[in-house]
């Protein structure tokens, strides 16, 4: 996760072996080991039914299987079918709640008129500031010397531009704003992180 301006934000995958989980739709038709047997890694442990086909679904890891599931119940892809104990749970990568204290700043920049820069283009870009936009943008202006009125007045405007310009084909469709938001996510989804 990347906020602009910021700061990187790595969130990792969660994987939790101990959890059996659905690899596709299906119906359960039953399942291979007893509830509370010993289950080796890779050794398929349930049949699921998808397109009139049985398929078995293998274990992620070696353990004691709890079902959750009972034969004939309908799954989607992800839902959970058993729990293992493991018998090495060091495998288990365990996500704990933050408990400190979270705060966020748009930067310690030395030059004020750079920091309000970058505060207005983040404006610009759809990111909710922390005062009204035409706010910002006079504060800019307060706060830089006045020969770089021109070169400010012209960022910003460029900014407001480039950002108006992405939306120009969806507004002349006249569709919805969540029609909008599709065309422009399906015309950026190899550049999304």
């Amino acid at each position: 996760l990347r906020l602009e301006g910021v700061a990187t934000i790595m969130l990792p995958a969660l994987y939790d072996p101990s959890e059996l989980r659905s690899e596709f739709n299906g119906k359960v038709v039953r399942y291979l080991q007893d509830d509370g047997a010993v289950v080796k890694e890779g050794d398929p442990y349930v049949e699921l039914e998808a397109m009139k086909m049985i398929m078995p679904v293998k274990a992620t890891a070696s353990g004691k299987i709890a079902h959750t599931r009972g034969a004939g119940s309908i799954v989607s892809a992800g839902e959970l079918l058993g729990s293992l104990e493991l018998s090495d749970p060091s495998k288990v990568k365990k996500i704990v709640p933050f408990t400190g204290d979270f705060t966020l700043s748009a930067g310690t920049g030395d030059d004020e008129s750079d920091d309000m820069m970058t505060q207005v283009q983040l404006a610009l870009d759809g990111y909710v500031p922390q005062q009204e936009p035409a706010a910002l943008v006079q504060q800019l202006f307060l706060t830089a010397p006045p020969y770089l009125y021109n070169e400010l007045a012209t960022a910003v405007l460029d900014r407001y531009l480039a950002v108006e310009e992405k939306y120009v084909e969806e507004v002349k469709r006249n569709v919805s704003p969540d029609q909008t938001y599709l065309a422009l996510i399906a015309q950026n989804k190899e550049s999304l992180d």
